[in-house]
């Protein structure tokens, strides 16, 4: 790609993985009986991988980030497109390999057209499942979460297992402006806590990944082959995850309408996906 008169290439030591979570307790692609809906996108996480110095790469997309949505019917047929929010894109299609297929080409559009290798999608059921079995992950609660949690006090120590999990992960009080993206601050201190537990759990079970996307067949999707996933399996425990491997779409919200939009600083996004996937 051309950035600012500069030539750079996307560095092929990189795999980048897609990462979405639905907020639908329903089976992957069922409707619920709410509003007829296959859930949306809640939260979107690029997660790419160096395989040469086993570095990981994380990039955090805001649900409420604006871009035109491509709309389908139910039958499947296109219906357009609109400007919205690209949670959306998920709830506008099948719920399923349709549904993920268009969120990984709108996260490649809006980071500039980064190549996405693969995704991997998993509904609200599946949260405790993944977190129960890597042992439970321990957190420290950087805010008062009580609203969330009668334990989450602001200080508190918690080692969150089961429903728990889900209390941490998804719940928010979205009568607050700017609860998502305080949301995926909680999700990032999840994750670099779950890091060494799921590194420390794959070297006691190496089937540890097969044998939970087998329970969670109804409720996880990914087009990742089991090739690729031993892959991941082997080099995960040498893999390293730090605050500057962590990035939210820089950008700014709007709380005029509705709901809200967000609109990203294109250039501060650019330089991050150049500095960390790309090379001249």
């Amino acid at each position: 790609m051309s950035y600012h008169g500069e030539k750079y290439f996307f560095n092929d030591d990189m795999i980048n993985i897609l990462c979405l979570g639905i907020d639908n307790e329903e089976i992957l692609g069922m409707r619920n009986s709410y509003n007829y809906s296959v859930g949306q996108a809640d939260a979107i996480f690029l997660v790419s991988f160096n395989r040469d110095n086993k570095k990981m790469i994380i990039t955090a997309i805001p649900r409420d980030t604006i871009v035109t949505l491509h709309k389908y019917q139910l039958d499947g047929e296109a219906a357009g497109t609109e400007e919205g929010q690209i949670a959306l894109q998920y709830a506008y299609a099948d719920g399923r390999e349709k549904s993920c297929e268009l969120m990984k080409e709108q996260v490649s559009t809006l980071l500039g057209g980064v190549p996405i290798h693969a995704y991997a999608a998993i509904n609200l059921s599946a949260i405790p499942v993944i977190n129960d079995a890597v042992g439970g992950v321990t957190v420290t609660m950087d805010d008062d979460y009580t609203y969330l949690n009668p334990d989450f006090k602001k200080g508190a120590t918690i080692h969150l297992m089961g429903e728990s999990a889900l209390d941490y992960m998804h719940r928010r009080d979205t009568s607050v402006h700017g609860s998502a993206i305080g949301r995926i601050t909680r999700l990032v201190t999840y994750m670099k806590a779950f890091m060494p537990q799921a590194q420390k759990a794959l070297k006691e079970d190496t089937r540890l990944p097969f044998e939970i996307l087998d329970e969670l067949q109804d409720n996880a999707l990914t087009d990742l082959d089991a090739k690729t996933i031993a892959l991941f399996v082997k080099d995960l425990p040498g893999c390293s995850l730090s605050d500057e491997q962590i990035y939210t779409l820089d950008g700014t919200i709007d709380t005029s309408g509705e709901y809200e939009r967000y609109y990203i600083d294109e250039d501060a996004v650019m330089r991050w996906i150049i500095n960390n996937l790309y090379k001249k």
